[in-house]
Formats: structure tokens, sequence, C-alpha cells
């Protein structure tokens, strides 16, 4: 996983956001998973003013969303740690079964 600016994310990803989300929360660091199959954000919470991850990976018709919010953490640093397993353990674990997207339905818990 690597840091990435928020001008490639939006290149990337950005249509996928919920509009209603800048309302609860502020995104302050963004990310990539070097394959170019994951991408995610740092967020803080504005209401309890703690931090959480959201990662977004492609679906079948290789359009990113949504798949996973990881759980909130008091520090930006140990929220990026938790985004950065969640992405190594939510999306590359499916990499070699789906070479190219994400089974959304696959990893609800």
């Amino acid at each position: 996983m690597r840091r990435i600016s928020l001008l490639r994310f939006d290149a990337l990803a950005g249509y996928a956001r919920k509009p209603l989300a800048r309302v609860y929360a502020e995104e302050v660091g963004w990310f990539e998973l070097a394959s170019g199959t994951a991408v995610g954000t740092v967020i803080r919470d504005r209401t309890d003013n703690d931090y959480g991850g959201v990662i977004f990976a492609r679906d079948a018709k290789l359009r990113f969303r949504s798949v996973h919010v990881t759980d909130f953490k008091p520090s930006i640093r140990k929220a990026e740690v938790a985004l950065r397993r969640a992405m190594e353990c939510k999306i590359l674990a499916h990499l070699t079964a789906i070479p190219t997207t994400f089974d959304h339905d696959s990893c609800r818990t």
C-alpha cells in the first residue's frame, strides 16, 4: 500500500464516494495497492473525532466501489495501519480467486 494524492484518488475512484459522507467525515489520507486493484482513504469522523478507513475495489464491471470500512481508531496512524491490514486481508486474499475484481458478497461478516 502506498500513499497517493487526492488528485489521483479522485481520478481512480472519486465517483464512488457517497455524497453525504462529507457531512459526517473528512478524508485525511489516500492510498493505493501497488497492483492498482484497490484504493483506500482514511477518514476523520466529525462527530467522535476518531479515524477509520474505507476500501474501494473494482467490481465485475471494473468500477471502483466501497467494499469495506475498518474499525475506528483514536489516531490517524492507527487507522492507516488498520487500513493497510484490511486491504491486504480483504483484497489481496481475493486476488488469487478473482484476478481483477472483488467479489463483494464473499467478504460480508
